[in-house]
């Protein structure tokens, strides 16, 4: 089967094929190869087997492997790469908007690429050295653990055993060994911090009994399992828990995978392991380790080693009667005293199971190298690490529970840089001996002594990020590009089929043709009609324009304007205008400066204005609630609360001061409006009083008139004479120009002699209009001078009472008249202060101060014209 590599890995794979370095290389490789055969006495490359042919090319490998073609070869390849792996990062950040940076983006894909090479060639393997002091990401940990792991007899010997009888991989401790696992995996922390998903799955715990069950049943034993071999399971879990779902840890497949990787690791133990298991072996012991530890800790850290040194020198762990016995000894002895349960276990329990994966990753990436010991620095760098709590150490005893109990506060990242920094380079020697001459890996800093080629994504720029409009129009444009083109293929094909019909026959062939006289013609006639019915589908009014405007547009307008040229003429300057000479009003059009697109900065400045105006609003009305609240609540008990509410008030923000005096400002205004109306109404009530008095009087002296005589021609007038003087007096403004006014009363009192005066009068007391002056009679039956005042008084008391009460639709027109006035003394103050009249929008280009000063300024010029008309009219 096939395995899938990425696309981008595709890509660079064919364009590095098809590259010249390539053909230059395996030219030159061609020819190592034959030399070889030659040398050899082969004759054909495939006589041989695959061992000889995989001998053949590495050494025609190493022989090509300083040449410049290679050189050149090896260059290519890390350009296209790079290039590639760029560019779909590049795709994948504008496209799909990925919640990763760039760099991770990047760690992805290569990580993906590798795991994808290692799974389709797993000899390469070698290659992960590369990795060392480094946290292998999950599939890349998954993939090298199986195949440095790798067991295929374990894996057959279990999966045969499995097919011909599933209770032979059982064993009879089955039930307590799964008791034992489910009590590990959710009971003790540091495992139940590393599968949370435990309790809730319990295929976890079950793949793992059937592990170790089937382990002790291969082992054919009575005794029951010890503890270091469930803790042994546990990363193995673990790494295949970390790429595969809880639900799938338990097929069989998963199971198998778990046994052989297992077996393998029981198999591949450290010497200095199994004989802290007090198993026998040829190798570093246990006591030689701690020995190899203690060297390492006097050459980094003298004062943790002697200090270690002095504390187990008072416990005599040694025989002090031997000439041996030395502060190395002691050490050593202190060393494998603190180490020993910690190394029987290859630290799972003791550490957190992040740094436990993180140490076996560094083991099993020179699994297969000879001489090569990570153990030993890693044993050192625990120490050094908890150099501190050891140094606060006093005995023994506790040297060995703060390695057994502290060692679980230590990370990834502190072991990474003390390992760089006292081990990196001698274990790092000692991995690449093996693949030292093997094909190098595709990296320009060690291998070919180039800048890394990928300094260029530091400095690449990326296309902008469109806009939703931006796009929306791009497909607009390109919907209308494809339709454009499937109109011209369209008007192509049309023009095809007409110049592939024949030129007619003569000049009455379209008469003949009609008339059915032609033969043979019957085929080109259906073409003409096919073509005039299906193709017209595609003609458009553009082209209708076009072209009647080309052929008949002079000639149809000619017609058309013969009727209406008498008319009043359209308002066209470029016709009309011209005869006076004037130009084009809408010249300055084509010179029209539109304004700048806004930015960004300004359109979010625009939304925070709107907001922060919104956010204004709302606290004016909030305000205003509480005010309301206020008012209606009673008076404080205190006599110093309005000293307090100042003291407060002087540490408010401005925007609560100006909204303050905005609210003392109104209120103001409405306190005066109120005042006024009341001073009105006041006015109005004490002169109806006066009216009704008046009228009660008249009333009395109507009852008993007196006798006319002829001596007294005149008194016969004397109750509407003493009526309209009364109310002129009552109703005239008592100011200081009365004595303006008293000249006028008296001619009043003159002209009530005159009867024809006494007519006009009576006239306008009943109907409120002046008679015309030479008209003797408003009606042929005049009213009773009584009635005449009770109606006046009536409309007096009704007006009075709509202009206090705020309605002025219901008055009388002489009325509506002297209010009309108002609103044209209001329109001429706005003319004089703001040049216009202005209207409701007007006002909200004006901010609260400005917009109160002008409407003062309105008011006074208001006061000042009416009180000149009143003048006037007095």
């Amino acid at each position: 089967m096939s395995v899938p590599f990425p696309l981008w890995l595709q890509n660079s794979k064919a364009e590095i094929v098809e590259s010249e370095e390539w053909t230059n290389v395996t030219r030159e490789l061609f020819d190592a190869i034959q030399q070889q055969l030659a040398q050899n006495h082969v004759a054909y490359f495939t006589d041989l087997t695959d061992a000889e042919k995989s001998l053949f090319m590495d050494r025609a490998a190493k022989s090509i492997q300083h040449s410049d073609n290679y050189r050149k070869m090896m260059q290519k390849v890390s350009y296209t790469l790079d290039r590639h792996l760029s560019n779909e990062v590049a795709r994948e950040l504008l496209e799909e908007d990925p919640v990763e940076t760039k760099p991770e983006l990047v760690i992805e894909h290569v990580r993906e690429g590798a795991v994808s090479l290692l799974k389709r060639w797993p000899d390469m393997k070698g290659k992960v050295y590369r990795c060392l002091n480094q946290r292998l990401p999950e599939n890349l940990r998954f993939i090298t653990w199986k195949l440095f792991l790798q067991n295929t007899l374990a894996r057959k010997v279990y999966c045969d055993a499995l097919a011909e009888d599933a209770s032979s991989v059982r064993s009879a401790h089955e039930r307590d060994i799964q008791h034992k696992c489910e009590a590990l995996l959710t009971a003790v922390p540091v495992f139940a911090r590393a599968f949370p998903e435990a309790k809730t799955s319990p295929a976890i715990a079950s793949t793992m009994t059937k592990v170790l069950s089937y382990y002790h049943a291969k082992l054919r034993t009575t005794n029951r399992l010890i503890d270091v071999q469930y803790l042994l399971l546990i990363p193995l879990l673990q790494a295949s828990l970390e790429v595969q779902r809880p639900e799938k840890i338990g097929s069989s497949s998963s199971v198998a995978n778990l046994v052989e990787q297992y077996i393998s690791l029981l198999e591949s133990r450290p010497s200095f392991v199994r004989d802290a298991w007090g198993e026998t072996t040829t190798g570093v012991s246990l006591n030689e380790m701690c020995k190899k530890v203690g060297s390492e800790l006097s050459r980094i850290d003298t004062g943790l080693s002697d200090h270690i040194s002095s504390l187990y020198s008072q416990e005599k762990v040694t025989d002090t009667s031997s000439k041996a016995n030395s502060s190395n000894e002691v050490l050593t002895a202190g060393l494998k005293a603190m180490l020993k349960p910690m190394l029987r276990s290859m630290f799972v329990g003791f550490l957190e199971c992040e740094v436990v994966l993180y140490m076996w990753d560094q083991w099993l990436l020179g699994l297969d190298v000879d001489d090569y010991d990570v153990w030993l620095p890693l044993i050192t760098l625990t120490l050094l690490l908890l150099k501190e709590p050891l140094m606060r150490a006093t005995d023994a005893q506790q040297l060995e529970e703060v390695t057994q109990r502290q060692s679980i506060l230590l990370t990834v990242d502190s072991y990474q840089y003390e390992f760089h920094k006292h081990f990196y380079k001698s274990v790092f020697a000692k991995l690449t001996e093996k693949y030292s001459q093997d094909a190098p890996v595709v990296d320009p800093l060690s291998t070919l002594g180039l800048p890394a080629p990928w300094i260029h994504w530091t400095k690449e720029v990326l296309p902008e990020r469109t806009r939703v409009e931006d796009r929306r129009l791009a497909r607009e444009q390109r919907a209308a590009f494809k339709l454009r083109q499937l109109r011209n293929e369209q008007e192509t094909q049309l023009n095809n089929q007409r110049h592939a019909l024949p030129p007619p026959p003569g000049s009455n062939f379209y008469q003949l043709l009609c008339a059915n006289k032609i033969p043979g013609i019957t085929t080109y006639a259906q073409q003409l009609e096919e073509v005039t019915q299906r193709q017209s589908i595609l003609l458009t009014v553009d082209s209708y324009q076009y072209e009647f405007h080309k052929h008949f547009y002079k000639s149809v307008f000619a017609k058309l304007t013969e009727k209406y040229s008498q008319d009043a003429p359209v308002v066209d300057p470029l016709s009309s205008m011209s005869h006076w000479g004037w130009p084009a009003p809408w010249i300055h059009w084509t010179k029209e400066v539109l304004p700048e697109r806004t930015r960004v900065e300004d359109r979010r400045l625009a939304r925070e204005q709107r907001a922060a105006f919104k956010l204004r609003q709302l606290r004016n009305e909030q305000e205003t609630q509480l005010n309301n609240q206020r008012h209606a609540l009673p008076p404080p008990p205190g006599s110093n609360f309005y000293e307090e509410k100042d003291n407060v008030n002087k540490f408010d923000s401005p925007e609560r001061q100006q909204l303050n005096e905005d609210r003392v400002y109104l209120e103001t205004q409405l306190e005066q409006e109120r005042r006024r109306r009341e001073d009105v109404e006041r006015k109005a009530e004490a002169e109806i009083s006066q009216l009704h008095a008046e009228l009660q009087r008249l009333r009395r002296v109507n009852q008993t008139p007196p006798a006319p005589s002829k001596e007294e021609p005149d008194k016969g007038n004397i109750s509407t004479k003493a009526a309209v003087t009364q109310l002129l007096r009552v109703l005239l403004p008592r100011n200081p120009a009365r004595k303006e006014i008293k000249p006028k009363l008296e001619s009043i009192s003159t002209n009530l002699k005159d009867p024809m005066m006494m007519i006009r009068i009576e006239s306008t007391l009943m109907t409120g209009f002046h008679a015309p002056g030479n008209s003797p009679r408003v009606t042929d039956q005049p009213k009773p001078p009584m009635e005449v005042m009770s109606i006046f008084l009536q409309n007096i008391t009704q007006d009075i009472s709509h202009v206090t009460g705020g309605y002025v639709g219901d008055l009388d027109v002489s009325t509506n008249l002297q209010l009309s006035k108002y609103r044209e003394l209001q329109r001429e103050a706005e003319k004089d202060v703001m040049g216009h009249v202005m209207k409701d929008y007007d006002w909200t280009l004006y901010t609260e101060p400005d917009k109160r000063r002008y409407q003062e300024d309105i008011q006074s010029h208001i006061n000042t014209n009416f009180e000149r008309l009143y003048a006037q009219t007095l």
